[in-house]
């Protein structure tokens, strides 16, 4: 059995971002890039009128910041500098949606290492469970998910 785990942060270990309010601006540049101009995101009249009454931040724009966030989340930035680790593919996202999240709202994610091991089909990789929730200002859960992703660490196996 190689060292490539050895020192890592344990499982479980997370961290909680400092937050950014997602502006109007950025709300319809987002959707517009992205092409997700139907009036459930871009038109305000509209959905004044529906259930929920104001437009719904993306669901695919909120999983791909969650997902985007870990690169700058603590624990990423530990595991680089700290213990060396590469990161080389991310494998694939899972994500649900619990609550809406609206422009003008207030993203906190939180990042967490849900599970690590070793590659069963590449020797010398490790592929590691990244939970990621993102939260509104109000402590609402509005999406949670999983990112796995394989790494290496070139200082311990060369």
């Amino acid at each position: 059995m190689s060292n490539l785990l050895n020192g890592l942060p344990a499982v479980g270990s997370s961290c909680r971002s400092t937050g950014r309010t997602i502006s109007e601006g950025e709300h319809m540049l987002l959707h517009n890039i992205f092409g997700a101009m139907t009036p459930l995101h871009v038109n305000k009249h509209y959905m004044s009128t529906q259930p929920f009454g104001e437009r719904l931040f993306g669901g695919s724009l909120l999983v791909g910041m969650m997902g985007a966030g870990w690169a700058t989340s603590d624990i990423y930035r530990r595991l680089v500098s700290d213990h060396g680790v590469r990161w080389t593919a991310a494998l694939g996202m899972e994500a649900r949606f619990e609550k809406p999240f609206f422009p003008g709202n207030t993203l906190y994610m939180e990042h967490s290492i849900d599970d690590v091991r070793e590659s069963k089909s590449r020797p010398g990789y490790g592929v590691m469970k990244v939970g990621m929730t993102a939260e509104n200002e109000h402590g609402d859960v509005c999406s949670r998910g999983i990112l796995t992703a394989m790494f290496d660490r070139p200082d311990l196996t060369a």
